[in-house]
């Protein structure tokens, strides 16, 4: 009775749900599409048990007739959609906070009141190349266009946010959007 209480108490958690919620549009989207497939029941047994043994529900996404899909940038790798929005690309959040943390320390970055800027530091290259191939993953989903958010406002410390030093890129061609004449 302790796991079947456990369990509801995690269901109940609002984030929770919308993860479950989700789970369950692309199980009964798995099953639709099983339907589909010609041959006996074991061949569409073997289907399901094909996409769920390769952890590949994600892959049902395709056939989501969704407006907007939020998923972490791991979980869409592979997936395609017509634009795509990367939310927060601040320093300490994307990058993440390890390395932010780990280019400060190691003196590795040109830092002003709101921006900051990679200077490939040798002993950071593997962490920026790891951090940089995610952004790629994020940016390569999209078919038409990719939007950032970057909040540089103040804190609760009003000390200011700075912008990713992913953004300073090389070669990386930044426009400013007016939103409603970007789609």
């Amino acid at each position: 009775m302790a796991v079947d209480a456990r369990r509801n108490e995690i269901y109940q958690q609002e984030s929770k749900k919308y993860i479950f919620e989700s789970m369950y549009k692309l199980l009964e989207i798995l099953f639709v599409e099983s339907k589909k497939v010609s041959g006996t029941s074991r061949d569409k047994y073997d289907y399901i048990d094909f996409i769920l043994g390769n952890k590949g529900l994600k892959h049902m996404m395709e056939f989501v007739d969704e407006q907007v899909v939020l998923t972490t940038i791991h979980a869409a790798k592979g997936l395609e959609w017509e634009y795509v929005i990367i939310p927060r690309l601040n320093g300490f959040a994307f990058p993440s906070s390890h390395m932010c943390r780990s280019c400060k320390e190691a003196n590795s970055c040109n830092e002003g009141f709101d921006y900051c800027k990679f200077t490939y530091a040798q002993s950071l290259k593997k962490a920026f190349k790891e951090e940089l191939s995610i952004l790629y993953v994020g940016i390569t989903r999209a078919k038409k266009n990719v939007f950032f958010t970057v909040n540089t406002g103040a804190n609760k410390w009003n000390h200011s946010k700075t912008t990713s030093c992913l953004l300073n890129l090389e070669g990386l061609i930044l426009e400013d959007y007016e939103w409603e004449n970007a789609i």
